[in-house]
């Protein structure tokens, strides 16, 4: 919503966590990131809590804002009211596109220059006080320069532009955070995300590319973006939510918070309905598992008053805000409007006194919130911020081996063996004749002279006998066995083998004589009977040789590191 005295009244509270802060000691905050639901620092994990004021007037004079009477005044002397008077550690500040490029508007001209330095007062202010700044665009234009005087549904394509430039003009300064817009509204929820054409007929990025767009330009910073309905409505966050990447989708940030914005015309006929609708319209992000902030809380917006700051709306919203919902959820959270113009007022004057309801509340519940207690913090950056790496170096060396071996072994064989023998005998029969002679007598008788004569008839009965020649032819079949004294023996050896042998054969004769009584006549039969004897004797002779050879030689590399 806008925000003057003559329109609407706003407040801001922000989501995630209380940092311990000295509000009079000079240093710059810790870099924060988003962790789930809260914030956190980036170094020690500490949880914190931001809670603060809006700072607006920068949105519509090009000419500064502030102290000692609003226009033309210094910004950074109303949020060193709101550190040290109001003990805020958040601040909201509300700017103009067209502005920050020196464009002229309905509003007036900027001088670039001039304009920027305001901003960069702002910012330069808080972080010395060790405070944080959300840069909010709040106006930008329907696709032209010079439109952005007034609030419309979504960023125009010049926004891209804008956040090109603011981006990388604070890029990593852990003090700033960038809110994309003000209050969305009208539009749906995929246009919001994605872009197109909006309700009012220019064409909106959408708030991924513009998420891509500062990621682009190597800025880590936490980006803030608010809901539909006026940033009143998160029902659509957990579809819908933003990726937190550059375009090329290698790098990331201290990641995306979501905004809120309440005020007492958001509906609701009684206390309870309108707790309802917090619950159902906001809790409902934080139970999605994401972390939600409010941007801006207070009365109704009806012009400078802040009548509905003394009614139970004020209390009963503060205690929501200090975790008193069903989610236990305790918000950052900044309040609307720290300013003598724009209201719902905080401020009577330019001294800081606060008004008598909304502003009175708003100044006692922020000294009532008890800082987070993280460790004292140090300066750590300029008002813009660069950062410097002394990178250190432990070498660290991992020699290489390279090993040569030559080994030597000796092994001895044991062979045993079994001989097999084929023998081939053949015979080569001589003969003998053996005579057979059977006499025949035929006395004859002279009777003159009684002397008997004899007639023999020999016959001859031959028989063989058979001297064997032997012929031996022996195949041995040999299989050794050994045992070698290493493992992986190679063995050449040679076997002689020298067969012997002896045969010998004895032929006795016996001669059995007949003699026929009657005839006198003798006869004789010869019967030979042969013995053969043969001896073999077999003598092996076996030589054996094995040789095998290995050599080793170890090489250590020892390198020398300096």
């Amino acid at each position: 919503m806008k925000k003057r005295i003559f329109k609407n009244l706003q407040i801001i509270i922000s989501a995630c966590l209380f940092l311990s802060i000295s509000h009079l000691a000079l240093a710059a905050p810790p870099e924060l990131h988003v962790v789930g639901k809260n914030l956190q620092t980036v170094s020690g994990g500490c949880v914190v809590r931001l809670v603060g004021v809006d700072v607006d007037g920068l949105e519509w004079s090009p000419n500064g804002y502030g102290p000692p009477s609003g226009n033309a005044g210094t910004i950074g002397q109303s949020i060193t009211g709101a550190v040290n008077t109001w003990h805020a550690n958040f601040m909201r500040v509300p700017i103009s596109q067209d502005f920050w490029f020196g464009h002229t508007n309905t509003h007036g001209t900027a001088n670039q220059a001039n304009y920027r330095g305001f901003v960069d007062n702002a910012v330069n202010t808080a972080s010395g006080l060790n405070c944080y700044v959300e840069i909010d665009l709040h106006w930008s234009g329907t696709g032209s320069w010079g439109t952005s005087d007034v609030q419309e549904d979504m960023p125009d394509d010049n926004s891209t532009a804008f956040w090109t430039d603011v981006a990388t003009h604070y890029a990593n300064n852990p003090a700033v955070f960038f809110d994309l817009y003000n209050e969305p509204k009208d539009d749906t929820w995929a246009i919001w995300k994605g872009g197109g054409n909006s309700a009012s007929g220019f064409h909106t990025p959408g708030f991924q590319a513009l998420v891509k767009t500062i990621r682009d330009t190597g800025a880590k910073n936490i980006i803030v973006i608010g809901g539909l309905g006026w940033a009143w409505d998160m029902t659509g966050i957990a579809a819908n939510a933003i990726t937190d990447t550059n375009t090329a989708g290698n790098m990331s940030g201290d990641g995306i918070m979501y905004e809120a914005h309440i005020y007492d015309n958001k509906g609701g006929s009684n206390e309870a309905a309108k707790i309802a609708l917090w619950n159902s319209n906001v809790t409902v992000a934080v139970n999605a598992g994401f972390c939600v902030d409010i941007g801006e809380f207070g009365p109704v917006t009806d012009g400078s008053q802040d009548a509905s700051g003394c009614t139970p709306f004020e209390s009963d919203l503060l205690s929501w805000i200090n975790g008193n919902n069903p989610a236990g959820y305790v918000y950052n959270a900044m309040a609307w409007d720290f300013n003598t113009a724009a209201g719902p007022l905080l401020l009577t004057n330019w001294s800081f006194a606060a008004t008598g309801c909304h502003g009175t509340q708003v100044k006692n519940w922020l000294a009532a919130v008890t800082p987070a207690s993280c460790g004292a913090t140090t300066p750590t950056n300029t008002p813009v911020l660069t950062k410097t790496f002394t990178p250190s170096f432990t070498k660290t060396a991992t020699p290489t081996f390279s090993r040569t071996a030559t080994l030597t072994y000796t092994m001895t064989f044991t062979p045993s063996y079994t001989p097999t023998f084929t023998i081939t005998r053949s015979m080569t029969p001589t003969f003998t004749p053996t005579r057979s002679m059977t006499p025949t007598f035929t006395p004859t008788f002279t009777p003159t002279t009684n002397v008997p004569s004899f007639t023999f008839t020999r016959t001859f009965t031959p028989s063989f006998t058979a001297t064997p020649t032997i012929t031996r032819t022996m195949t041995p079949t040999i299989t050794p066995t050994f045992t070698p004294t290493v493992l992986i023996p190679s063995a050449t050896f040679t076997m002689t083998f020298t067969p012997t042998g002896s045969a010998t054969a004895t032929v006795t004769r016996s001669f059995t004589p007949t003699f026929s009584p009657t005839t006198n006549v003798p006869s004789a039969t010869f019967t030979p009977t042969a013995t053969q004897t043969a001896t073999k004797t077999a003598t092996p002779s076996i030589t054996c040789t094995s040789t095998a050879t290995l050599t080793s030689t170890i090489q250590i590399y020892s390198p020398t590191i300096t």
